[in-house]
C-alpha cells in the first residue's frame, strides 16, 4: 500500500531531495527536519509541498513531531568527519521514535561496499576514521533491518554530483586549476550515479515494500573510466580539465589521515563487482553522464568559473 506520508532524512540535500521530489510528484506527503528552514534548499523543497520542522537528527522533539503520521522512513546520512559514531547514534534515535509512531517500513541509502568490508578495509587500521565510518554504515543497516517489519537497503554508486558544487570539494584543485588530482587510476571505472536515479529507486522501494523487502539493491547509471569522465567534463564545460594520478608515495602517505584518498583507493576495484545488466533488470529508468551534464549546465558553469578555457 502506498504510504500517505514519508519521513525523509536529508530532504534538503542531494539524495533526500531527489526522493522528496519523486514522492511529492506522486502526491505522497514528505516530512523532514531542517537546521535552517530559510535556506534556499529548504525553501525550494517546502515550495513543492514538503513539511519541515526546525531541528536536526539529534533533536528528539523535532524528530518526534516530524515522524508523526508517517508510514515509512528514508535513512540517509552525511558522514560527520568529527565523530564517526554520530550517524549510528542518530539512526538509533530515529528508529526508536519511528517505532513509537507506528512506522513499519524503512529504506536506507548506504554505501556501495559496506557489505564487502573485508575487501574494502584490507590494510586499513581498525581505528582509522574510514574504517569506523564504513563499519558504522553496516551497523546502521543492521539496525534498520531489525527495526521495521519491512526494509530495503540501497547501494548507489559514485555520484555524478561529485563534480559540481558543493560535493566537488572532495577534489579541491579541480575547480581552481582544472586539475583533477586523484588516487584513482586512468583506467579505473566508476559506477556513475545520477542523484535523480537515487530518487527513482528510493521512491520505488518506499512505495512497493513487498517487491523490495529484504533486498540489497546495488545500482548506478553508467560505467566510465576516469579518463572518459575527464574528457566529458572538458567538452561540457569548455574548460581545460585534466585528470592526474596522485603519485603512489603520496597516496600511501595520505591514506590514513584523508578519508577521501582512502575511499578512492577502495573505488579502484569497486566496478569489478557490478553489472549494469542486473541494474536494468529492475526496469526503472536510468540516466547517463551526458544527460546529467546537459541538465546541470548552469551548475557546471558556476563550479568551473575560475578554470581556464580549453
Amino acid at each position: 500500500m502506498t504510504p500517505q506520508a514519508v519521513f525523509v532524512c536529508g530532504a534538503t540535500g542531494t539524495q533526500g531531495g531527489a526522493l522528496a521530489r519523486q514522492l511529492l510528484s506522486k502526491g505522497i506527503a514528505v516530512h523532514a527536519v531542517a537546521r535552517d528552514s530559510t535556506s534556499p534548499k529548504a525553501k525550494s523543497i517546502a515550495s513543492l509541498g514538503a513539511k519541515l520542522w526546525h531541528g536536526d537528527f539529534d533533536n528528539e522533539n523535532a524528530l518526534r513531531d516530524a515522524l508523526a503520521g508517517t508510514a515509512a522512513v528514508f535513512f540517509n546520512f552525511m558522514p560527520d568527519f568529527n565523530d564517526a559514531s554520530a550517524n549510528l547514534r542518530q539512526a538509533k534515535l530515529i528508529i526508536r521514535l519511528a517505532q513509537a509512531a507506528g512506522v513499519t517500513h524503512a529504506v536506507c541509502s548506504s554505501g556501495m561496499s559496506p557489505d564487502r568490508l573485508k575487501d574494502v578495509l584490507d590494510g586499513v587500521a581498525e581505528d582509522a576514521f574510514f574504517s569506523r565510518m564504513m563499519r558504522a554504515k553496516l551497523d546502521i543497516e543492521k539496525e534498520v533491518r531489525l527495526g521495521f517489519q519491512t526494509s530495503t537497503i540501497l547501494r548507489p554508486g559514485f555520484f555524478m554530483a561529485n563534480f559540481v558544487q558543493p560535493l566537488v570539494k572532495m577534489f579541491p584543485d579541480l575547480t581552481s586549476t582544472g586539475k583533477w588530482t586523484t588516487a584513482l587510476l586512468a583506467d579505473t571505472r566508476l559506477t556513475l550515479t545520477d542523484t535523480e536515479t537515487v530518487g527513482v529507486f528510493a521512491a520505488a522501494a518506499v512505495i512497493d515494500p513487498e517487491r523490495f523487502n529484504g533486498k540489497d539493491i546495488r545500482f548506478f547509471d553508467e560505467l566510465l573510466t576516469t579518463e572518459e569522465i575527464a574528457q566529458k567534463l572538458r567538452v561540457a564545460t569548455g574548460k581545460d580539465i585534466e585528470r592526474r594520478t596522485l603519485p603512489e608515495e603520496d597516496v600511501q602517505e595520505q591514506k590514513e589521515a584523508n578519508p577521501f584518498i582512502r575511499g578512492q583507493l577502495a573505488m579502484r576495484t569497486m566496478a569489478r563487482y557490478e553489472s549494469l545488466e542486473e541494474v536494468r533488470g529492475f526496469n526503472l529508468p536510468l540516466s547517463t553522464f551526458d544527460a546529467f551534464l546537459a541538465r546541470e549546465k548552469e551548475a557546471l558553469d558556476i563550479t568551473f568559473a575560475n578554470v581556464p578555457k580549453a
